[in-house]
Formats: C-alpha cells, structure tokens, sequence
C-alpha cells in the first residue's frame, strides 16, 4: 500500500521533512525512507540524489527500489530528513517511517547506524515487522544449503524479559544450525575505513537430552575471539560486537565447543557507523533567523538547516562546528515597519544588509552598540523613515513653513549651486571619479586591514588587482583580503565597481563582500575564505593530488550556470561579468563554486544596451565565452 504513490520534489535544491517526535531529543529513533521509482514520470531512468539527516550525509539514493533505515539519537527536538537535488534526477520518496527506540539499545556515539543486513534464521521468507514486532523492525529471510531449519515446537514460549533487544518470538522461535561446521556470517565493504556493528541473537529451541547446553563461540576473521556463551533452554542472549574495522572483508564463524552439538543461531543485525561529525547550526541562531522570516513574511526556501548542506541564499555562516550566521543580506526586500529586536539575539552575526527597504522608526539600541563597538557592520541606507537611536526625538513634528526669503536671496542661492555644479563638473573631468560609495558602514581603516592579515603574513594568491592575504575577523571568522598594489593593472575604478556591485547583490554562487578599505591611495576588499581555493587549481594540479571527480566538475559547472543566469536574467539592470575563467571560480570547504573578481564587470542601464563592446577587457591572452 506504501509504495503505489510517492511525491518527488521538481523545485528547490533541497527539501526536508521535519518530524518531531514528542520525547525530542537525545532519544533513540528508528528512521525509515523508502523509495520505489516505478517510472511515474515516464522518463525510465531512475534519478541519483543525496540523502541527509540533518546537516550529515546519510546515503546516495541510486536504485529503483530501496529501503534505507538508521538509527539515530537528534541533537535537537526536530529530525530533518533532507533529499537534495544532485542534478542528476528530480528527488522523490514513497514512504517515510520513524519509530522510537529503547535508549540503552545500539548505541551509536556521536553518530548514527545506517542497516545494512537484519536477518532472520530458519523461518519462512515472510518479512517480520510489527505488530510482532514492538519497535517495527523488519527481519528478513535467509537460508543456505547447508543450514538445516529448527523450529521451536508450538506449545512453546521464550522468556524475553531479561533481553532489552525484545527480538520478537517469532524470530527467536526458527533458528538454522549446522552439522558440517562453523555458521559463518559474512559481508564485503568498499571502503577499509567504514566501522561496523554485528548483534548476533541466540535463543535454544531444542529440548536436548541429559540436561545437555550447548556452549559457542564466535571468532572474528578466525583470529579473535569475541564470545564464548552457553545457551540456556528457551531464554535469549544477544552478543554486540566491538567496532569492526580496517578489512574489506567481515567473517564471522559460530562454532559448537561441544562437538556433539551443532552451533546455532536464530538471528543477527549489522550496522554500518555513521560519522555525524558535522553539527547543526547554533539553535539560537535558528530561532531567530526562523523569527525574521516569519515577521518579515520573506518568500523563499526555509528548509532544512539554514547553514548546511547549502546555506540559504540571504544568509553566510562560519566554517566552524557548530556554525554560526555571521551575515545576514535582508536587502532590497519591501521590508517595511521597524526594525525587530531580536535581530541582535544572532550573537555571531557581523554583517547586517537592510538597505532599500521601507524601515522607519529608530534603530534598536543593541544593535547600535553592537555597531559602535565594531561588533557588527550595518547597511540600512535607502531607508528614508529610519533613524539612528535617540535621533528620532522631532522626527514627526509638523514643519513649520517661513516664507520670508526674498526673491533676490533665492536667485542668489541658485546661483551658487549652479556654480558649485559647474566646479566639481570640470574638476572630475579633470582626474579619475571620485567615490560615490554610499555604504559606509563596510568600511574598514588601512589599520585594521594590516590586523586582519596579521601584517600581510599569509598570500593565499595573486592577480590583475594585486597580492590576496589570509586574514581572520573578530571571533576567529576568516576572510580572504585583495589588496591593490601600486603595480596594478587594475586601479580605482575597477575597485569601486566591485565593491559597488557585491554590496548592492546577493546570490549563494557569489563571493560574500564583507567591507572594503579606502584610505590614503591604499585600497583593499575583504572577501568571505573560500578554502578550496580557485577551479585553476584543481584542474591543474598533479594527478598524485585528490582530483576532482566528473560529478564534482559537473555540480562546480552547474554552480557557476546558476549564478550567470542571475546576473544576465534576474539582476535589474543586466550584469555581465566579463572575466570569466577557472581562476575567477572560487571553491568552499565543500567544493560549492563561487565566483568573483568583479572589476570588469559590465551592468546594462537601459533595455536598449547590448552585449558588444569595442572595448577589450579581461585577461591577456584569453576571450571570455
């Protein structure tokens, strides 16, 4: 009945469903998704998309029909079950299940364990699940020809009261032994790094002569010992192993110490460990970037963490575990009425955009401290009715017109405008523009450029504008600063048309612009740390480096398609950038492509502009596409 319809997910790049189970956190859960393709879109190719639990990786869905079920003890009170779009097929699920789990059992650390085989021994192919089943596991069927079937006789219970596992009955009353040897269980892994966990599930069903018990043991690739147990008539035992590692291939062998009694064993369960290392983005941070969006009423897709797998695209966070928001881009957005308070409840937050909307009233006090202090960089210019804290005070008094200039004083002063008019004109025709920047709050002094660099020690890269340094911000967020050297192909117009253009734009394929610096002929940008440095690299470097895959390049290629259609499609006016390469595409720690070096770039002012240029820009030697 599950699997005659499913829903798939043709928009967004990631969509989650958020399950909150009422014990919340720190509790142990049975997740279960389950995907059956069934060629519903008549496409016959079955699509490959990523799986997330939260903000950690749980598989790659790739077959027309799977069942995919972890364990898995949240952080948090929610449990999000992601799928995201690998472009490679349009996401779609057939069912999902999560059932609560009893928290002594299968402990998993600070991870979770992905099934990879539970078996059922003996018994016929019916799959076991509840109700025989309290916590609805599934136990599927297995025989070899040389297991011989027991069954526990029908008049027969097993105590599994003193068995916290509570294997159903039905399982624990079919078992398998064998005359001609060990029972061996066994599995391959592709990778000698993945961990392992095996429960094997005993329970004697036979009634065997002279009070006789038959005692085990259970080697591990026939060199360790794991077990040693005696079975006691119609109660259970349950063996866990230790954290199985380092081989491709797992064997396991029950033998009899006994050798008048065959080994036997009537269920096991093996686990695949799941490093969850990454952890969700800070809660406070959550609740009150989810606050914003539903005060602001802020269209767009809010699903999953805002930090991870993808960040959402008003927003950057801190490379750091767990991550914090540290820029916030709620620019150009009709944002209307004051601006809320909790908005200073983001501890970590140190760019703030609200500029272009319809903000009024007076500046909240903390967040005013916070950018007198240094804390914070804040934008909120194009807001007419709003003003700074404690400025608001004759606001809304009514005006009181005086009409008692003269005629000759009014022509006076139009004639001093004019001619101040007429100065700047030839005076900035004369020299190079002057700046028009309007941000000011992004600005950094040529000081505090030389701290962020420690001195300019670390050159992560160079280019037509000049040397880029590693630098860090307060609280430890690194950032990349392009300084301009006196050598510079590119000079002070190139610079004020990317700062202009980076603060007035936001995309998550886009370089962030944290600030900018200007200050006595020594200009500098400081730019969000993109750690994977640039796609020249990776396409250039020595084949005995970790190369990028055909899916990387594809997914960096995709990256990249989707911010040139913003800049071309979506921006009003048009943008064209106009330098494009591999040196321009910037990679983050998780290989995401960003791109920057905006200097050259190109915005169309009126409909009737074009692409053609007499002009040639760019980089010696190469012709954008």
């Amino acid at each position: 009945m599950e699997l005659r319809t499913l829903r798939y997910f043709p928009e967004g790049e990631q969509n989650c469903y958020t399950l909150k189970p009422e014990q919340g956190r720190s509790n142990n859960y049975l997740i279960r998704a389950v995907f059956m393709y069934g060629n519903y879109d008549g496409k016959n190719q079955t699509p490959v998309f990523q799986l997330y639990l939260g903000v950690n990786s749980w598989i790659t869905v790739k077959d027309s029909y799977v069942v995919h079920e972890i364990i898995y003890a949240p952080l948090t009170d929610a449990i999000q079950v992601c799928l995201v779009n690998k472009n490679n097929g349009t996401p779609y699920i057939s069912a999902l299940e999560v059932r609560q789990l009893d928290n002594s059992l299968y402990q998993s650390g600070n991870g979770a364990l992905a099934l990879t085989s539970r078996i059922n021994l003996g018994g016929s192919n019916k799959i076991i699940r509840y109700p025989d089943d309290i916590y609805d596991r599934k136990w599927n069927h297995d025989q070899k020809n040389e297991w011989i079937p027991v069954t526990l006789a029908p008049n027969l219970t097993i105590e599994t009261s003193n068995n916290g596992y509570k294997v159903p009955d039905k399982v624990l009353g079919t078992a398998v032994k064998c005359v001609s040897g060990p029972i061996y269980v066994s599995w391959q892994s592709k990778f000698t790094i993945s961990k392992f966990y095996v429960y094997f599930h005993f329970a004697e069903i036979e009634k065997l002569e002279g009070g006789k018990q038959r005692t085990l043991n259970i080697r591990f690739n026939d060199f360790y010992n794991l077990e040693t147990l005696t079975l006691d008539y119609l109660k259970t035992q349950t063996v866990a192993s230790f954290a199985l590692t380092g081989e491709t291939t797992y064997n396991f062998s029950i033998s009899s110490v006994d050798s008048g009694l065959p080994p036997i064993l009537n269920a096991y369960e093996i686990y695949q460990h799941k490093d969850f290392y990454r952890l969700p983005t800070i809660e406070k941070d959550v609740d009150a970037i989810i606050n914003i969006i539903n005060t602001y009423g802020i269209i767009g897709e809010w699903q999953g963490d805002p930090c991870f797998p993808s960040s959402w695209n008003i927003l950057n966070c801190s490379s750091i575990s767990p991550p914090n928001i540290i820029s916030l881009d709620l620019s150009h957005n009709q944002l209307t009425g004051p601006i809320p308070e909790f908005l200073a409840q983001l501890p970590y937050l140190r760019v703030l955009n609200l500029m272009g909307n319809q903000l009024e009233e007076a500046v909240p006090k903390a967040l005013m401290e916070k950018r007198n202090s240094g804390g914070l960089t804040l934008n909120l210019d194009g807001n007419p009715d709003l003003c700074l804290a404690g400025s608001c005070k004759g606001k809304n008094r009514k005006v009181v017109a005086i009409v008692a200039p003269t005629v000759s004083v009014v022509v006076f002063i139009i004639l001093c405008a004019l001619a101040i008019y007429w100065i700047c004109e030839k005076k900035r025709k004369g020299t190079r523009r002057e700046w028009s920047l309007k941000a000011k709050n992004w600005r950094f002094t040529y000081s505090e450029i030389v701290n962020i660099t420690n001195n300019f020690k670390s050159v992560i890269g160079e280019g037509g504008f000049g040397r880029v340094y590693h630098g860090s911000l307060k609280h430890g967020i690194e950032v990349a600063v392009k300084v301009l050297s006196s050598s510079s192909r590119q000079g002070s117009d190139e610079f004020q048309n990317e700062v202009e253009l980076l603060l007035g734009i936001h995309h998550k394929n886009l370089v962030s612009l944290f600030g900018y610096c200007n200050e006595g002929g020594k200009m500098a940008l400081v730019y969000e740390y993109m750690a994977c440095g640039n796609l020249q690299q990776h396409l250039l470097a020595d084949r005995s480096t970790n190369v990028l895959t055909w899916k990387e390049r594809l997914e960096i290629a995709v990256d990249a398609a989707r911010v040139l259609d913003y800049l071309h499609n979506c921006c009003k006016p048009p943008i064209v950038h106009r330098d494009l390469k591999t040196s321009n595409i910037l990679l983050s720690e998780d290989l995401q492509a960003k791109i920057g070096d905006f200097g050259l770039c190109r915005v169309f002012t009126t409909e009737n502009e074009t692409h053609i240029s007499t002009d040639a820009k760019g980089t010696r030697g190469y012709v954008d596409p």
